[in-house]
């Protein structure tokens, strides 16, 4: 969310959390709900249509430079910046 906000979920309890400002905003979503699965079926789908996958290669490297900095954000104690 950057500047504007920040989007947690809690993957052990369930639901997630935006917060804008002194907002914050709650959804119930069950962390039961297996969405690995789902995803992977939506990307084999794409696969025997010939279409576009729903989650792209640039969005996968972005997600893992979100972890990437979190770990390094945890290990330095400091905030890491993402362009």
């Amino acid at each position: 969310m950057g500047d504007a906000g920040q989007l947690s979920a809690d993957y052990l309890k369930g639901g997630i959390t935006l917060r804008c400002g002194q907002d914050e905003e709650q959804f119930d979503v069950s962390a039961l709900v297996p969405t690995l699965p789902t995803m992977l079926a939506d990307w084999l789908h794409a696969v025997h249509q010939k279409q576009a996958p729903p989650v792209t290669v640039q969005d996968g490297l972005a997600t893992l430079q979100v972890v990437d900095a979190c770990y390094r954000s945890d290990a330095n104690g400091a905030e890491i910046l993402l362009s």
